[in-house]
């Protein structure tokens, strides 16, 4: 059988134009920030890993590497502005060492970036875990968030993990990386138990219990939000993690950190 396949072939910018990562009402600045960092990711990822056999392409088109929606996005609402970003960056990258960085970008952090040799391995200079002040908005559902699971919702979804090790009862011996997200965590169940590292308490959390992040606490509040967020962020997050949940005081609320409490 013979099979016909169209095959895409564009200019850097003309890529670019179809990237659907942000909508095109974003800030002017932003919209330019996101341009840098496509085509960079793009560039670097092209450059390392050349023609990709498995898909016969540079890029895929999915949050694989990054959405590419083509005419839908320079031809959809606004989409001039994200087209004039495109054209104000040129062919503006970001490079170390002459090359392009890896350009990671995500639309929440959580408060607080990863470093990559918890997740990668390797160390890379520009990918160090860092306070992210920026994302703690009113508009983003991610900053703070909940998630209510039942012990049987919980056990299922680990068990591809943790083996049979019974109906979970609960969680211990936690480990963080600085950025707060467990590196290491022990599931205690009726019948044992079973201690989860790296990859697989990443895979665990994420797709076991479709969960954000593997920055969340267990059966504790650890949410800083409100003056007392306004006030962490503004020390770039030094008092460390929060210890406590957010409490009156008083006529007001504090909240205790590694490093002292924040009161307001």
């Amino acid at each position: 059988a013979r099979v016909l396949r169209a095959v895409n072939r564009l200019s850097h910018t003309a890529y670019l134009y179809g990237i659907g990562e942000v909508p095109s009402s974003w800030p002017m600045r932003a919209l330019r920030a996101q341009a840098v960092a496509s085509l960079t990711y793009a560039l670097e990822k092209w450059g390392r890993l050349g023609l990709r056999a498995e898909c016969n392409c540079h890029l895929y088109a999915s949050v694989l590497d990054q959405v590419y929606i083509g005419w839908d996005k320079e031809g959809g609402e606004l989409g001039s502005r994200w087209v004039q970003a495109v054209q104000d960056i040129g062919r503006d990258v970001v490079l170390l060492d002459g090359q392009p960085i890896q350009a990671f970008f995500h639309s929440s952090s959580g408060g607080y970036t990863a470093d990559n040799r918890d997740v990668f391995g390797a160390p890379l200079s520009y990918l160090q875990a860092r306070c992210d002040i920026g994302d703690n908005t009113p508009t983003n559902p991610n900053s703070a968030w909940t998630v209510a699971l039942s012990d049987s919702a919980v056990t299922s979804g680990l068990s591809p993990y943790t083996g049979n090790i019974g109906t979970v009862t609960g969680f211990s011996d936690t480990v963080r990386d600085v950025s707060g997200r467990m590196t290491t965590v022990t599931v205690n169940g009726t019948g044992g138990s079973a201690t989860l590292t790296g990859s697989t308490l990443r895979s665990a959390l994420r797709t076991g219990l479709a969960l954000k992040s593997t920055r969340v606490w267990v059966n504790q509040n650890r949410h800083v939000t409100g003056p007392i967020r306004t006030k962490y962020d503004g020390l770039r997050c030094a008092p460390g993690l929060p210890t406590s949940a957010q409490v009156v005081a008083g006529e007001g609320h504090r909240q205790s950190f590694e490093v002292g409490r924040i009161y307001h």
